[in-house]
């Protein structure tokens, strides 16, 4: 993936950063290990509520992690928490439950990427 064009695309379609990718992308350079990015649903919505009971599924997540099989899950919010935790992976990975992205601050960002590397 290119990312930066990635980035790029996502700036002008977004008009910037919302909260929400600030924080990821603080906070992505602090880890010292290869990071994917997930959401617990494929279909993306501002909010959980809005998004439909059918599209609800976590079948693309449950193939990712497999696939990829991390040593270590962030999961930011209660809907990735319960998508992640509810795999039962069969191999080690360290589940760390956060608050959503937008609740982080600096300091936060800061100590999750020392718990992470440290556990790395």
């Amino acid at each position: 993936m290119d990312k930066e064009a990635w980035l790029q695309a996502y700036r002008q379609q977004h008009g910037g950063y919302g909260r929400s990718r600030a924080a990821i992308e603080r906070f992505l350079p602090l880890v010292n290990a290869q990071v994917i990015e997930l959401n617990a649903h494929a279909k993306q919505t501002a909010r959980l509520g809005q998004l439909a009971v059918k599209d609800r599924t976590t079948e693309v997540l449950a193939y990712l992690l497999r696939a990829v099989r991390p040593r270590v899950a962030l999961c930011a919010g209660a809907s990735a928490v319960t998508a992640v935790t509810e795999m039962h992976v069969d191999w080690p990975m360290k589940i760390i439950e956060a608050p959503h992205f937008i609740y982080w601050g600096r300091e936060r960002e800061r100590r999750m990427a020392a718990e992470i590397n440290a556990y790395l």
